[in-house]
């Protein structure tokens, strides 16, 4: 019988995901492994990893990224290797809440208020990172021809926008105007501190944040007072609060909405190929995405039937029924 790290190994290599997926994976495993005093894996199920993924929650130095890859790696763990360990039972895989349903992550979109409905709607209906929303300016986008543009470096694409979100943004981009107008008076600016911690200084109006900071601060480095970007900090916080409020069980991030969208539209169809440019990233992260979706046990599966996301978890827990 091969070891634990072995199958690890040998699945996420089946499924295409790459080394450093595949090491990621085995950190979570072990780490859910050792929580419970390494209990024999087949005799944990729904109510352990609950526990686990709510102590993570807890955790302030883990990112919404970090907590996405528990909840995978533990459906990844309940689906392909517990059944294929020595003395596991035949039985269908766990159920727990992993990856957000399309239906509760529209619910979600639709429970915020302006301009976080338009970021988020941005994340679920376009897939796009977050960080690549709050980096939007104003020339990213051209309402005439319905197109926006994403990203940066390799990862800049341009997307076609439906006629729903053109008005979202349409309206976004009026309110960001008056606040423009605003700053000139004022003579306030707008500042960007990139990734490298590099500052840099926009006083026009195309180059503007399609999602500005509210609250005007004094900038130390210049002595004046500047508009930067929202927090995404504050958009995560406003997720949660969302969540509770729905009554969403299920882990709930930006990273989580992206998911979402990535699963909906593997389920419509759409090659991997495609979708990885349309997404800006590489075959391999879509096919994690794909194969690590939520676990669905019977009792969900006519929960989230209307959910066609689920369909190729269902399939697996059938088999091994």
């Amino acid at each position: 019988m091969k070891t634990l790290s072995e199958l690890i190994n040998q699945k996420a290599k089946d499924q295409g995901l790459n080394p450093r997926e595949c090491a990621r994976m085995e950190h979570w495993i072990r780490r859910f492994h050792s929580h419970f005093d390494e209990q024999p894996l087949h005799s944990m199920g729904t109510a352990q990893v609950r526990e686990f993924l709510r102590t993570l929650n807890k955790d302030p130095t883990l990112s919404a990224s970090d907590r996405m890859s528990a909840c995978n790696a533990l459906t990844f763990l309940y689906n392909d290797i517990v059944p294929e360990l020595d003395g596991a039972p035949k039985a269908s895989p766990v159920a727990f809440s992993g990856a957000l349903s399309w239906k509760a992550a529209w619910d979600l979109v639709r429970w915020l208020d302006a301009p976080w409905n338009l970021a988020a709607t941005l994340v679920l209906g376009l897939g796009a990172r977050l960080e690549e929303v709050l980096e939007l300016r104003l020339s990213d986008i051209d309402l005439r021809s319905g197109k926006m543009t994403l990203g940066l470096g390799p990862r800049r694409r341009t997307l076609t926008l439906a006629p729903p979100l053109l008005k979202m943004l349409h309206q976004q981009m009026a309110n960001v105007m008056k606040l423009f107008r605003e700053d000139q008076r004022l003579k306030r600016i707008f500042v960007v501190v990139d990734r490298d911690g590099r500052r840099e200084y926009v006083q026009e109006s195309k180059h503007y944040p399609l999602f500005p900071s509210l609250n005007p601060a004094l900038d130390l480095a210049s002595g004046k007072h500047v508009r930067g970007v929202v927090d995404g900090r504050e958009f995560e916080k406003k997720l949660r609060q969302g969540a509770i409020h729905l009554g969403i069980t299920s882990h709930v991030s930006a990273a989580a909405l992206r998911q979402a969208f990535v699963l909906r539209r593997l389920d419509k169809g759409t090659p991997i190929a495609n979708l990885a440019r349309h997404l800006g990233c590489s075959p391999e992260e879509i096919r994690l995405f794909r194969n690590l979706g939520p676990a669905a046990g019977p009792s969900s599966a006519v929960k989230h039937q209307e959910t066609t996301a689920y369909r190729s978890m269902e399939t697996t827990a059938a088999k091994n029924a």
